[in-house]
């Protein structure tokens, strides 16, 4: 009689058993999208907040060491930004925290509330209706 062609079965599920009693921790990441891309970020100087976590949200995903991040600044900012910060020696390192600090600084006021506010123009109105009128 030919071979038994259970056994070849049973030596596959001992293949297969022996395979799974060992632990393989297998994660995949989402590659760091390519600038330029739908969905890469793009910096334009306005939103560096936004802009920093967005980043820091992708290299979590791709699992990037945030120390690599500064390298890849300059990938993901316009060039008008990037003849700015082009020079910085932050760009060169592989602090992130001093990267971020340095950007935040650097571009931060671009996203805080405009000091003329409602609140201002009002007042505003208000004292020059007492004093006399507005001409312009």
């Amino acid at each position: 009689m030919g071979p038994d062609p259970i056994a070849p079965l049973a030596s596959i599920d001992s293949i297969i058993l022996s395979s799974s009693d060992t632990s393989l921790n297998v994660t995949l990441g989402i590659p760091m999208p390519t600038p330029g891309m739908p969905g890469a970020p793009k910096f334009k100087g306005k939103h560096v907040s936004d802009f920093l976590d967005v980043l820091e949200q992708h290299a979590d995903s791709a699992r990037v060491s945030h120390s690599l991040l500064p390298s890849d600044v300059l990938r993901y900012c316009h060039s008008k930004v990037q003849v700015v910060i082009g020079a910085s020696m932050h760009l060169s390192g592989d602090d992130w925290v001093a990267t971020r600090v340095y950007l935040t600084n650097l571009y931060g006021l671009n996203d805080s509330i405009p000091p003329n506010s409602l609140d201002c123009l009002h007042h505003w109105c208000s004292s020059h209706r007492e004093s006399g009128s507005i001409t312009s």
